[in-house]
Formats: structure tokens, sequence, C-alpha cells
């Protein structure tokens, strides 16, 4: 689901007049530097708590101090103009968060009613319609909705690809989804996973099915439950997962291995 054209094009603009805001307010004398580290924390605290000091510490960096402004000579217009540009500045930073904090709400509605459609949804019944009619239902159902609907009617593929696959298919198989789905992912979708369990999938020399198999498994397991810092990131490792689950029961219930020529 894509924001509408509108809200994207506002908060880009507001984004832009924040920062130009922000330039300007850096030619007062500003005397407290950016802190990544305010003294209030604790050395022991995680960083990745203490956003309320870091956010509050900056921000009051900002406020105007006309002791320091008369001392540098500032007039009593320049004066008023740089307490203007900074209420401007948290206003517009306000506006932004606000309306960000909106559009997910906006889309967090529309995600539950979509998810609430697709739970309602009886594919026993659906599988009773024609085939082009079921096509085009399938295609609006969410990746998610999709790989649930594949394990439930393809509960056994795990047995079903082992008995089809020998141990050096298995060993290809690993190589293949490695490469496909693993080793061209981008580092900012990278974070989203953990990486230290996967990149074994193509190193290690499987002696057997099961364990081969539980790396395939793990490796499915890992994609889909990648961390959803954004709404980007998650589809795009949901329908990875979708697209390698077919993958794998198309290997199990469809594939046949071409007969060699006598010649």
């Amino acid at each position: 689901m894509k924001y509408p054209y509108k809200i994207i094009h506002n908060n880009t603009i507001i984004k832009r007049m924040s920062r130009e805001l922000h330039n300007k307010l850096l030619t007062y004398p500003i005397f407290n530097k950016p802190q990544h580290y305010p003294e209030s924390i604790s050395r022991h605290s995680s960083y990745n708590r203490c956003y309320h000091e870091l956010i509050v510490s900056n921000l009051e960096s900002l406020i105007p101090n006309i002791d320091m402004g008369y001392r540098e000579g500032l007039t009593e217009l320049e004066l008023l103009e740089w307490i203007r540009l900074a209420k401007e500045y948290s206003h517009k930073i306000h506006i932004r968060f606000v309306e960000e904090c909106t559009n997910e709400l906006t889309r967090l509605e529309r995600t539950i009613q979509q998810k609430t459609k697709c739970a309602e949804l009886d594919m026993n019944n659906i599988t009773k319609l024609p085939d082009d009619i079921i096509r085009h239902i399938y295609n609006y159902l969410l990746p998610e909705t999709k790989i649930n609907f594949l394990l439930e009617k393809h509960s056994d593929w795990k047995e079903i690809l082992t008995k089809k696959l020998s141990v050096k298919q298995f060993r290809n198989l690993l190589s293949i989804l490695y490469e496909r789905y693993y080793s061209h992912i981008e580092y900012t979708k990278l974070i989203c996973i953990h990486e230290n369990n996967i990149v074994t999938c193509a190193r290690i020399r499987y002696n057997n099915k099961p364990q081969a198999l539980i790396e395939i498994e793990r490796l499915l397991t890992k994609f889909r439950n990648a961390k959803p810092n954004t709404q980007e990131n998650h589809r795009y490792f949901q329908t990875k997962s979708l697209h390698m689950l077919k993958l794998l029961i198309y290997l199990g219930y469809h594939y046949k291995k071409q007969s060699k020529s006598r010649r």
C-alpha cells in the first residue's frame, strides 16, 4: 500500500522547510553543540533507550540565548528574528512528526481491515470456484496470508521434498537459495535479519538430508521473521519468503527429473 501523492509531497515540503530553518538557526550564536550522549545518560544505560534525553537536550540547545546574542552584537530586530525562526522550526518538526504518526495510523487501520477480511476468507470454499476466479482472489491476499495458505495446503512439503531430492540435490538447492535470496541483499535490508547462521548454508557440506532440510527451513524462518523496521523491508522479506516457499513446493510436488538420453 502506498501513501497518496499529496501526503508524500506535503511531507517532502515540510522536511525541506525545516532543514532550511535549521540552517538559518546555525548562523546565530548557538553555544551548545549537538549531543549524542547527554550527560544525564549513565554509562551503563542503553543508547537505544535514550531518545527522550537526546531529543530534549538537543532541542533545548536551539532555544535562543539573548545574553549570547547581545554579547555577539545582535540588534533587537535580529534577536526577534532568531526567536521567530526557532519557534517556526520546532513547529515544522512537530507538524511533520504528527503527520507521520497519522499516516501510520491510517496504514494500521487498513492493514487490520485487510487482515480481518483475509482471516474470514475460507479457502475451502474458494477452491470450489473456477481457476480464473481463484487466481483473481489470490492476487489480493497479503504475502503472509498466501504463505499460511500454502503451508496449510502443503503441510507435508518437507517430507515430500526429502523423498524427491538426493543429498547432492539438497546441497545444490541450498546454494541456489543462498545465491538467489541472500547473497545480494542490501545492507539496509540485511540489518533486518540475523545473518550469523544464514551464510553457513552455502559453506557447509551437509552429509544427510535432515541437516540440509533444517538449514533450508531456518533460512525460510529467518526471512519470515525479519524485523519490519520499514514497510518496504517488511513487504520485501515477506514476498521473498513467499517466492522461496513456492520454489520448495514446486520442487517437491511438481518437479520431474528429466530422463537421460540414451545417445
